[in-house]
């Protein structure tokens, strides 16, 4: 997975883009660094250019939430499509983070 940052009105937007897997343990560290910045009031993650996520991607994306949680940041997932978006709806993230087209 590779991803851009970019600032945003209410906190930064992480354009990620490739497979979302086990892999990138990492290079997520930097994204979860960013939960802990309290000059930062929401996360954003674009799905648009990623193609794969598999269950310890999803796994990661919960320890943020987790995070997030402790300082009440909202994160969204934005524009997710395929296997991506199939695999969010299952595992019923739908429920758990705010999804957006």
């Amino acid at each position: 997975m590779e991803y851009q940052k970019q600032p945003t009105n209410n906190g930064i937007r992480f354009e990620l883009s490739g497979t979302f897997t086990f892999a990138d343990n990492k290079s997520f560290k930097t994204i979860l660094d960013h939960a802990e910045d309290n000059s930062i009031h929401q996360i954003e993650l674009d799905f648009s250019a990623v193609t794969f996520i598999d269950s310890a991607a999803l796994g990661m994306l919960l320890l943020l939430r987790d995070r997030c949680q402790q300082t009440h940041k909202p994160i969204i997932l934005s524009r997710t499509h395929g296997q991506v978006d199939k695999v969010m709806r299952i595992s019923r993230f739908d429920q758990l983070f705010t999804l957006r087209s």
